[in-house]
């Protein structure tokens, strides 16, 4: 299958699933919404709940304000772990067992309730998967905050002698560490994009039964080259969920939006996992 032919190729699968299978969908945009938006909203509270940043004080050492540096980096660390134990646990079994219900309306096949615990009856597989999804989203985040604690000092300490207050260093520590992210932030987001089909693969019967490393390195093959136009597929959902915000009164979003933005993301899976299959059959048939 050309790259040029997946948005428009899972554009029309999409459209058959919701036309044969839209209430099946429709839930499983309910459930991928909340499984999504839940450990962001955990996570944003952890980050700025109390505690979480230092109030500023009016006389601060240089060590002082190091520590003060330090203390918030660790204290978003053990909210990110909760947080992450939370997405292993719950969040990604759920949302993934909700994205193989949309697997089966995608390949017109009877979807079922049952599949939305599919995750949690392959734990060892999953879980797997879930680790490794988690560990390419969580090495840049660490390598984040060692880049960002020397950087940090380096910027402490050429302010020392130029700021009267020790506390003024807190804003530019801060905006210091969040401007040193944005590379490490890009890396993680392309991992994850590789790495997404992992889920749905690790338990989709018609992969056989991968373990979480062969679903990992399935989900990478399956978008190998695939940048651009999975980019495209995913414009499309965006721009169906956003459209779909101001229709029927806000409703749109669960009758409409969601539903549309499930149908494309299986749908891109299913045709980038035919074209694999389609490739490993047409190379062992010529041996």
């Amino acid at each position: 299958m050309p790259r040029q032919l997946l948005r428009s190729d899972a554009r029309e699968l999409a459209a058959k699933a919701l036309e044969h299978h839209r209430p099946a969908l429709v839930w499983a945009g309910i459930l991928t919404a909340l499984t999504t938006v839940v450990p962001l909203i955990i996570g944003a509270v952890a980050a700025l709940g109390p505690g979480a940043v230092p109030l500023p004080a009016t006389q601060l050492e240089s060590e002082e304000a190091l520590q003060a540096l330090g203390g918030v980096l660790a204290s978003a660390g053990l909210r990110a772990l909760g947080s992450i134990g939370f997405l292993l646990l719950l969040a990604l079994p759920l949302s993934y067992g909700a994205a193989y219900i949309g697997v089966r309306a995608v390949r017109d096949e009877r979807t079922r309730a049952a599949d939305l615990l599919l995750p949690f009856r392959r734990p060892i597989a999953f879980g797997g998967f879930g680790l490794l999804l988690i560990a390419s989203g969580l090495i840049p985040l660490i390598a984040w905050i060692v880049a960002a604690v020397a950087v940090g000092v380096v910027v402490t300490l050429a302010l020392f002698g130029t700021t009267p207050d020790p506390a003024d260093m807190m804003l530019p520590m801060l905006w210091t560490v969040m401007l040193v992210g944005v590379p490490f932030i890009f890396i993680s987001i392309y991992f994850q994009f590789r790495l997404v089909f992992g889920g749905i693969a690790a338990i989709d019967p018609s992969c056989g039964r991968l373990g979480g490393w062969a679903s990992t390195v399935l989900s990478w093959r399956l978008t190998r080259g695939q940048n651009l136009p999975l980019s495209w597929v995913a414009w499309d959902a965006l721009v169906a969920v956003g459209a779909s915000l101001f229709r029927d009164f806000g409703l749109g979003i669960v009758t409409r939006g969601l539903p549309e933005f499930v149908a494309l993301f299986c749908a891109s899976y299913e045709l980038l996992l035919r074209r694999v299959q389609a490739q490993s059959t047409s190379r062992h048939g010529s041996q």
